[in-house]
Protein backbone atom coordinates (compact mmCIF):
# COMPACT_ATOMS: atom_id res chain seq x y z
CA UNK A 1 0.00 0.00 0.00
CA UNK A 2 0.96 3.62 -0.62
CA UNK A 3 1.81 6.09 2.06
CA UNK A 4 -0.94 8.12 0.02
CA UNK A 5 -3.42 5.47 0.39
CA UNK A 6 -6.45 5.83 2.72
CA UNK A 7 -5.29 3.61 5.81
CA UNK A 8 -8.35 1.53 7.48
CA UNK A 9 -8.30 4.82 10.31
CA UNK A 10 -8.64 7.25 7.21
CA UNK A 11 -11.40 5.68 5.93
CA UNK A 12 -12.95 5.47 9.45
CA UNK A 13 -12.19 8.78 9.83
CA UNK A 14 -13.50 10.26 6.59
CA UNK A 15 -16.89 8.35 6.88
CA UNK A 16 -18.11 9.20 10.03
CA UNK A 17 -17.22 13.36 9.08
CA UNK A 18 -19.22 12.55 6.44
CA UNK A 19 -22.33 11.53 7.96
CA UNK A 20 -21.91 14.29 11.02
CA UNK A 21 -21.17 17.11 8.98
CA UNK A 22 -23.54 16.24 6.50
CA UNK A 23 -26.61 15.92 8.77
CA UNK A 24 -25.46 19.07 10.56
CA UNK A 25 -25.09 21.24 7.22
CA UNK A 26 -29.42 19.75 6.64
CA UNK A 27 -29.94 20.69 9.57
CA UNK A 28 -28.42 24.28 9.17
CA UNK A 29 -29.34 25.12 6.04
CA UNK A 30 -33.44 23.94 7.17
CA UNK A 31 -33.05 26.67 9.37
CA UNK A 32 -31.53 29.59 7.15
CA UNK A 33 -33.19 28.79 4.09
CA UNK A 34 -36.79 28.70 5.62
CA UNK A 35 -36.09 32.09 7.63
CA UNK A 36 -34.29 33.12 4.70
CA UNK A 37 -37.20 35.49 3.21
CA UNK A 38 -38.18 36.56 6.91
CA UNK A 39 -34.97 38.47 7.51
CA UNK A 40 -36.98 41.89 7.96
CA UNK A 41 -39.94 40.50 10.00
CA UNK A 42 -37.45 38.45 12.60
CA UNK A 43 -36.57 39.87 15.94
CA UNK A 44 -32.76 40.65 16.14
CA UNK A 45 -31.58 37.74 18.06
CA UNK A 46 -33.26 35.29 16.38
CA UNK A 47 -31.68 37.17 12.87
CA UNK A 48 -28.31 36.86 15.22
CA UNK A 49 -28.72 33.34 15.45
CA UNK A 50 -30.03 32.76 11.64
CA UNK A 51 -26.74 34.24 11.04
CA UNK A 52 -24.58 32.03 13.26
CA UNK A 53 -26.06 28.92 11.47
CA UNK A 54 -25.19 29.98 8.36
CA UNK A 55 -21.78 30.96 9.91
CA UNK A 56 -22.15 26.60 11.09
CA UNK A 57 -23.24 25.64 7.76
CA UNK A 58 -19.50 27.23 5.82
CA UNK A 59 -17.68 25.18 8.73
CA UNK A 60 -19.19 22.01 8.38
CA UNK A 61 -19.33 22.21 4.16
CA UNK A 62 -15.35 22.69 4.43
CA UNK A 63 -14.96 19.43 6.66
CA UNK A 64 -17.59 17.45 4.29
CA UNK A 65 -15.80 18.40 1.36
CA UNK A 66 -12.78 17.64 2.40
CA UNK A 67 -13.76 14.02 3.72
CA UNK A 68 -15.44 13.78 0.39
CA UNK A 69 -12.66 14.12 -1.44
CA UNK A 70 -11.00 11.39 0.31
CA UNK A 71 -13.56 8.89 -0.05
CA UNK A 72 -13.74 9.61 -3.90
CA UNK A 73 -10.52 9.79 -4.56
CA UNK A 74 -8.84 7.18 -2.06
CA UNK A 75 -5.73 8.80 -1.01
CA UNK A 76 -4.50 11.49 1.06
CA UNK A 77 -3.49 13.57 -1.49
CA UNK A 78 -4.82 16.99 -1.31
CA UNK A 79 -3.31 20.50 -3.16
CA UNK A 80 -1.69 22.88 -1.04
CA UNK A 81 -3.51 26.15 -2.08
CA UNK A 82 -7.11 24.66 -1.81
CA UNK A 83 -5.87 23.10 1.80
CA UNK A 84 -5.31 27.06 2.42
CA UNK A 85 -8.75 28.11 1.10
CA UNK A 86 -10.43 26.09 3.20
CA UNK A 87 -8.39 26.83 6.03
CA UNK A 88 -9.40 30.01 5.65
CA UNK A 89 -13.22 29.37 5.41
CA UNK A 90 -12.81 27.40 8.50
CA UNK A 91 -11.02 29.76 10.41
CA UNK A 92 -13.21 31.92 9.35
CA UNK A 93 -16.31 30.51 9.92
CA UNK A 94 -15.21 29.36 13.96
CA UNK A 95 -14.44 32.94 14.68
CA UNK A 96 -17.26 34.33 13.34
CA UNK A 97 -19.65 31.74 14.96
CA UNK A 98 -18.32 32.14 18.12
CA UNK A 99 -18.38 36.08 17.81
CA UNK A 100 -22.37 35.78 16.92
CA UNK A 101 -22.77 33.21 19.68
CA UNK A 102 -21.24 35.81 22.11
CA UNK A 103 -23.80 38.60 19.87
CA UNK A 104 -26.90 36.73 21.38
CA UNK A 105 -25.26 37.03 25.19
CA UNK A 106 -24.80 40.63 24.60
CA UNK A 107 -28.12 41.33 23.28
CA UNK A 108 -29.60 39.62 26.34
CA UNK A 109 -27.01 41.67 28.62
CA UNK A 110 -28.07 45.10 27.00
CA UNK A 111 -31.85 44.18 27.63
CA UNK A 112 -31.69 42.95 31.06
CA UNK A 113 -29.50 44.72 33.07
CA UNK A 114 -29.33 48.38 30.45
CA UNK A 115 -32.88 48.14 29.70
CA UNK A 116 -31.29 48.90 26.33
CA UNK A 117 -33.65 47.97 23.68
CA UNK A 118 -31.98 46.63 20.55
CA UNK A 119 -32.64 47.56 17.16
CA UNK A 120 -32.63 45.63 13.94
CA UNK A 121 -29.58 48.33 12.58
CA UNK A 122 -28.01 47.40 15.83
CA UNK A 123 -27.93 43.45 14.85
CA UNK A 124 -27.09 43.96 11.11
CA UNK A 125 -23.90 45.84 12.43
CA UNK A 126 -22.75 43.34 14.86
CA UNK A 127 -22.61 41.26 12.17
CA UNK A 128 -21.22 43.34 9.92
CA UNK A 129 -18.68 44.00 12.57
CA UNK A 130 -17.79 40.57 13.57
CA UNK A 131 -17.09 39.56 9.93
CA UNK A 132 -14.72 41.88 8.76
CA UNK A 133 -12.75 41.49 12.17
CA UNK A 134 -13.22 37.41 11.33
CA UNK A 135 -12.54 37.93 7.92
CA UNK A 136 -9.39 40.48 8.59
CA UNK A 137 -7.45 37.53 11.11
CA UNK A 138 -8.04 34.90 9.13
CA UNK A 139 -6.53 36.41 6.23
CA UNK A 140 -2.92 37.66 7.97
CA UNK A 141 -1.46 34.47 6.94
CA UNK A 142 -2.49 35.30 3.12
CA UNK A 143 -1.04 39.46 4.25
CA UNK A 144 1.97 38.06 5.60
CA UNK A 145 2.85 35.71 3.01
CA UNK A 146 3.11 32.43 5.35
CA UNK A 147 -0.21 30.33 4.43
CA UNK A 148 1.58 27.91 3.32
CA UNK A 149 3.38 27.59 6.19
CA UNK A 150 0.35 28.59 8.10
CA UNK A 151 -2.52 26.13 7.22
CA UNK A 152 -2.11 23.25 6.31
CA UNK A 153 -3.84 19.49 6.63
CA UNK A 154 -3.97 18.36 10.65
CA UNK A 155 -3.20 14.75 11.78
CA UNK A 156 -6.57 13.95 11.48
CA UNK A 157 -6.51 14.41 8.05
CA UNK A 158 -9.91 16.13 7.49
CA UNK A 159 -9.34 19.92 9.03
CA UNK A 160 -7.16 22.08 7.12
CA UNK A 161 -6.59 24.80 9.71
CA UNK A 162 -3.10 26.15 11.99
CA UNK A 163 -0.89 24.35 12.87
CA UNK A 164 -0.78 24.69 16.05
CA UNK A 165 2.41 22.38 17.18
CA UNK A 166 4.61 24.20 14.68
CA UNK A 167 5.47 27.35 17.92
CA UNK A 168 9.06 26.95 16.25
CA UNK A 169 7.56 28.99 13.28
CA UNK A 170 6.94 32.86 14.41
CA UNK A 171 4.57 33.57 12.08
CA UNK A 172 2.54 30.63 13.13
CA UNK A 173 3.35 31.10 16.69
CA UNK A 174 1.97 34.66 16.56
CA UNK A 175 -1.00 33.75 14.17
CA UNK A 176 -1.85 31.09 17.05
CA UNK A 177 -1.48 33.15 19.63
CA UNK A 178 -3.85 35.86 17.78
CA UNK A 179 -6.53 33.41 17.16
CA UNK A 180 -6.32 32.36 21.00
CA UNK A 181 -6.61 36.05 22.18
CA UNK A 182 -9.65 36.71 19.75
CA UNK A 183 -11.32 33.56 21.07
CA UNK A 184 -10.36 34.59 25.04
CA UNK A 185 -12.49 38.01 24.46
CA UNK A 186 -15.80 36.75 24.13
CA UNK A 187 -15.04 33.69 26.57
CA UNK A 188 -14.47 35.91 28.84
CA UNK A 189 -17.13 38.34 28.13
CA UNK A 190 -19.62 36.05 28.30
CA UNK A 191 -18.90 34.76 31.93
CA UNK A 192 -19.27 38.22 33.43
CA UNK A 193 -22.57 39.21 31.47
CA UNK A 194 -24.19 36.19 32.73
CA UNK A 195 -23.00 37.22 36.27
CA UNK A 196 -23.92 40.77 35.81
CA UNK A 197 -27.62 39.02 34.26
CA UNK A 198 -27.88 36.69 37.22
CA UNK A 199 -27.77 39.79 39.22
CA UNK A 200 -30.37 41.87 37.52
CA UNK A 201 -32.63 39.29 37.16
CA UNK A 202 -32.75 37.97 40.90
CA UNK A 203 -33.20 41.60 42.34
CA UNK A 204 -36.42 41.82 39.49
CA UNK A 205 -37.83 39.05 39.86
CA UNK A 206 -37.30 39.43 43.48
CA UNK A 207 -39.21 42.82 43.85
CA UNK A 208 -41.98 41.19 41.26
CA UNK A 209 -42.69 38.34 43.62
CA UNK A 210 -42.87 40.65 46.60
CA UNK A 211 -45.68 42.82 44.83
CA UNK A 212 -47.56 39.67 43.43
CA UNK A 213 -47.77 38.23 47.13
CA UNK A 214 -48.51 41.78 48.64
CA UNK A 215 -51.42 42.33 45.63
CA UNK A 216 -52.64 38.89 46.55
CA UNK A 217 -53.11 39.44 49.85
CA UNK A 218 -54.97 42.73 49.54
CA UNK A 219 -57.44 41.24 47.36
CA UNK A 220 -57.76 37.95 50.00
CA UNK A 221 -58.38 40.95 52.24
CA UNK A 222 -60.75 42.95 50.65
CA UNK A 223 -62.68 39.67 49.62
CA UNK A 224 -63.32 38.86 52.76
CA UNK A 225 -64.44 42.73 53.82
CA UNK A 226 -66.72 42.38 50.78
CA UNK A 227 -68.57 39.31 51.77
CA UNK A 228 -68.69 40.64 55.60
CA UNK A 229 -70.97 43.52 54.11
CA UNK A 230 -73.09 41.98 51.89
CA UNK A 231 -74.28 39.74 55.22
CA UNK A 232 -74.57 42.36 56.79
CA UNK A 233 -76.92 44.02 54.49
CA UNK A 234 -79.09 40.92 54.04
CA UNK A 235 -79.72 40.80 57.44
CA UNK A 236 -81.08 44.41 57.84
CA UNK A 237 -82.79 44.34 54.35
CA UNK A 238 -86.02 45.11 56.26
CA UNK A 239 -84.56 48.43 57.07
CA UNK A 240 -83.57 49.62 53.66
CA UNK A 241 -85.61 49.39 50.64
CA UNK A 242 -84.38 47.27 47.44
CA UNK A 243 -82.56 49.81 45.54
CA UNK A 244 -80.56 50.59 48.65
CA UNK A 245 -79.53 47.10 49.36
CA UNK A 246 -78.19 46.97 45.73
CA UNK A 247 -76.48 50.35 45.98
CA UNK A 248 -74.77 49.19 49.12
CA UNK A 249 -74.14 45.55 47.69
CA UNK A 250 -72.12 47.49 44.76
CA UNK A 251 -70.19 49.63 46.84
CA UNK A 252 -69.11 46.87 48.99
CA UNK A 253 -67.90 44.78 45.81
CA UNK A 254 -66.08 47.84 44.37
CA UNK A 255 -62.70 47.72 46.15
CA UNK A 256 -62.30 43.81 45.10
CA UNK A 257 -63.48 44.64 41.82
CA UNK A 258 -60.52 47.20 41.34
CA UNK A 259 -57.98 45.41 43.49
CA UNK A 260 -59.08 42.44 40.31
CA UNK A 261 -58.14 45.03 38.00
CA UNK A 262 -54.93 45.89 39.67
CA UNK A 263 -53.96 42.28 39.52
CA UNK A 264 -54.50 42.13 35.52
CA UNK A 265 -52.43 45.17 35.20
CA UNK A 266 -49.67 43.56 37.31
CA UNK A 267 -49.90 41.02 35.24
CA UNK A 268 -49.99 42.23 31.83
CA UNK A 269 -46.71 44.57 32.80
CA UNK A 270 -44.88 41.59 33.54
CA UNK A 271 -45.62 40.04 29.98
CA UNK A 272 -42.33 41.60 28.78
CA UNK A 273 -40.45 40.31 31.51
CA UNK A 274 -41.34 36.93 30.42
CA UNK A 275 -40.74 37.13 27.34
CA UNK A 276 -37.25 38.50 27.69
CA UNK A 277 -36.97 35.69 30.52
CA UNK A 278 -37.86 33.04 27.88
CA UNK A 279 -34.92 34.77 25.29
CA UNK A 280 -32.42 34.52 28.21
CA UNK A 281 -33.29 30.61 28.49
CA UNK A 282 -32.45 29.99 24.95
CA UNK A 283 -29.49 31.85 24.57
CA UNK A 284 -28.38 30.32 27.60
CA UNK A 285 -28.68 26.65 26.27
CA UNK A 286 -27.31 27.79 23.07
CA UNK A 287 -24.17 29.19 24.51
CA UNK A 288 -23.68 26.24 26.85
CA UNK A 289 -23.54 24.00 23.93
CA UNK A 290 -21.79 26.19 21.90
CA UNK A 291 -18.71 26.01 24.88
CA UNK A 292 -19.06 22.40 25.28
CA UNK A 293 -18.32 21.90 21.34
CA UNK A 294 -15.67 24.20 21.11
CA UNK A 295 -13.22 22.99 25.04
CA UNK A 296 -11.67 19.89 23.54
CA UNK A 297 -10.67 21.26 20.36
CA UNK A 298 -9.42 24.36 22.07
CA UNK A 299 -7.58 22.28 25.15
CA UNK A 300 -6.45 20.23 21.86
CA UNK A 301 -4.68 23.31 19.97
CA UNK A 302 -3.53 24.63 23.53
CA UNK A 303 -1.84 21.66 24.67
CA UNK A 304 -0.17 21.26 20.62
CA UNK A 305 1.05 24.91 20.77
CA UNK A 306 2.45 24.83 24.16
CA UNK A 307 3.90 21.62 24.00
CA UNK A 308 4.86 22.39 20.53
CA UNK A 309 4.13 18.67 19.17
CA UNK A 310 1.60 16.90 17.35
CA UNK A 311 -1.18 15.79 19.46
CA UNK A 312 -2.80 12.20 19.61
CA UNK A 313 -5.28 12.11 15.68
CA UNK A 314 -7.43 10.20 17.87
CA UNK A 315 -7.85 12.63 20.66
CA UNK A 316 -7.66 15.53 17.40
CA UNK A 317 -10.53 13.41 15.53
CA UNK A 318 -12.60 13.15 18.68
CA UNK A 319 -12.29 17.07 19.61
CA UNK A 320 -13.42 17.73 15.57
CA UNK A 321 -16.10 15.64 15.62
CA UNK A 322 -17.71 16.86 19.17
CA UNK A 323 -17.53 20.29 17.22
CA UNK A 324 -19.29 19.06 14.22
CA UNK A 325 -21.74 17.66 16.53
CA UNK A 326 -22.45 21.06 18.50
CA UNK A 327 -22.93 22.52 15.06
CA UNK A 328 -25.21 20.01 13.94
CA UNK A 329 -27.35 19.92 17.35
CA UNK A 330 -27.52 23.92 17.51
CA UNK A 331 -30.43 24.38 15.19
CA UNK A 332 -32.49 21.62 17.16
CA UNK A 333 -32.21 24.13 20.08
CA UNK A 334 -32.73 27.07 17.93
CA UNK A 335 -36.19 25.14 16.84
CA UNK A 336 -36.76 24.15 20.23
CA UNK A 337 -36.69 27.62 22.34
CA UNK A 338 -37.28 30.14 19.04
CA UNK A 339 -40.64 29.97 18.28
CA UNK A 340 -40.18 32.32 15.26
CA UNK A 341 -37.85 30.46 13.70
CA UNK A 342 -39.87 26.91 14.34
CA UNK A 343 -43.02 28.80 13.25
CA UNK A 344 -40.88 29.50 9.84
CA UNK A 345 -39.44 26.12 9.69
CA UNK A 346 -42.81 24.54 9.98
CA UNK A 347 -44.15 26.41 7.17
CA UNK A 348 -41.15 26.25 4.90
CA UNK A 349 -41.14 22.41 5.58
CA UNK A 350 -44.87 22.60 4.86
CA UNK A 351 -46.26 21.79 7.89
CA UNK A 352 -48.01 25.02 9.14
CA UNK A 353 -49.16 28.01 7.35
CA UNK A 354 -48.74 30.89 9.92
CA UNK A 355 -45.79 32.77 9.99
CA UNK A 356 -43.56 33.33 13.37
CA UNK A 357 -44.92 35.30 15.91
CA UNK A 358 -42.85 38.36 16.23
Amino acid sequence: MSSMDLSDRDWLFAKVALCITGIGIMNNATVVLSNFWYLRKLPPSSFLIVCLCLSDTLLLANYFTISATRLVRKNLFYDSFTCQIQAFMITFGALNSLGTCAGLTLFRYLIIVHQYKVKRYFAIAYIATVACVCASVASIPFMIRAADRIYIMNGSNINCSIGWFQSADVANRAMSWTCVAVLGVPFSSIGFAYFQIYRKVSEVFGGYKSSVDETRNQFAVNDKKSASAYNSNQKTSEQFTEANHIQDTSRALTVPAAQKLNYISVSKRTEEEERQMALLIQSIVIVSVFILGWTPYLVFALIEMITGTKGDRYFEFAAEMILSLQDGINPIVVICFDQNIRANVLRGLRLSKKEGPI
